[in-house]
């Protein structure tokens, strides 16, 4: 028997054809399904033939973010809904080249304690992922999205997260994340307004990763949309230590910053190829720089004092961007 993948705590492992879901949810049912499968893979790994997968319930309910102490309903009655909803409901799923039509689970059993489910055949195939396996190593942020636009465009950056850019077309675009089919979503304007920018903007809070589009068109349509990404520094997510850091580090040069990722992508910046794209998603960085008002910027990280000072001159800022190190020997007192 094949080994299928192993799945730490914070992460969830599905089938690539999964995270390819085509159909509308709710964010209510996207982390409900989330949660499901990830507790469903983590019971695969003590028994490949379990046909039912019993959860508990608060714990379905916590995923969920429903509270049902808020209201007058019990736990039964608040978990029902979405979970009658992902079982009535048909979804596309895969690719354009092999299409699958199933609902998520045949069946559903609630009691205070447990839920227990049955997937359809489909879902139960896929779920042992033996290969063309999505990882995400951040299964809490995942949840956190508050879209579901942004969750459901957050997978599908998974899935060629180490590519740096994705291009899908308007069709997959709206198929993947779901958007509805009504009038209020023809427009491009509107679609960008109510889709597009709502899940960029949440990303680019929540992840580790800067997130950017560029329109591709034919003629004056646009028929794709082109995602770039750059992956942030790990300190953004250590806030209170950064903190820490700079009330230490200013005492010893008497002088306020900033922290600042400079979106030049690791070792990006040894790509003579990458100028271009480095100036469009080091954007918001510049804007930053621009916010700070200070005439001088400081980095520890050579890559970044070159990614800064070349920001610097591109988007015209007049900031002279220095080393830590330039900074430490000019204060040193011989």
């Amino acid at each position: 028997m094949s080994k299928i993948f192993e799945q730490g705590k914070n992460e969830l492992v599905i089938h690539q054809d999964v995270a390819r879901m085509r159909g509308t949810l709710t964010s209510i049912q996207s982390k409900g399904m989330n949660s499901i499968l990830k507790r469903s893979f983590e019971q695969l790994q003590n028994n490949r033939t379990r046909t039912k997968f019993v959860f508990d319930t608060d714990t379905l309910l916590e995923d969920m973010q429903l509270d049902y102490k808020m209201g007058k309903k019990s736990k039964i009655e608040t978990i029902y809904k979405p979970l009658d909803e992902l079982s009535n409901k048909k979804f596309i799923w895969g690719t354009d080249k092999k299409i699958n039509q199933a609902v998520f689970m045949q069946e559903f059993e609630i009691t205070d304690e447990t839920v227990t489910i049955v997937f359809s055949n489909y879902i139960r195939n896929k779920l042992e992922v033996i290969n063309n396996a999505l990882i995400i190593n951040d299964f809490v942020t995942l949840q956190s999205f508050k879209s579901v636009y942004a969750e459901r465009l957050y997978k599908q950056i998974q899935m060629w997260k180490d590519k740096g850019e994705l291009i899908l077309s308007i069709k997959d675009f709206k198929d993947f994340l779901g958007v509805p089919k009504s009038s209020a979503y023809t427009r491009m304007t509107n679609m960008k307004t109510k889709v597009l920018k709502v899940a960029i903007k949440e990303i680019n809070e929540k992840s580790n990763f800067e997130l950017h589009y560029e329109d591709i068109k034919k003629g004056r349509s646009i028929t794709h949309f082109k995602f770039l990404w750059l992956y942030h520094d790990p300190a953004k997510y250590e806030k209170m230590e950064i903190d820490k850091r700079k009330r230490e580090i200013k005492k010893l040069i008497n002088m306020d910053f900033i922290v600042i990722c400079c979106g030049g992508g690791g070792g990006m910046l040894q790509d003579s190829t990458s100028t271009a794209k480095r100036m469009i998603t080091g954007r918001p960085k510049a804007e930053q720089m621009k916010a700070a008002g200070l005439p001088n910027l400081a980095t520890a990280c050579l890559s970044c004092h070159r990614q800064l000072g070349e920001l610097s001159k591109h988007y015209k800022l007049g900031i002279k961007v220095d080393t830590v190190a330039s900074l430490a020997s000019e204060a040193l007192i011989l």
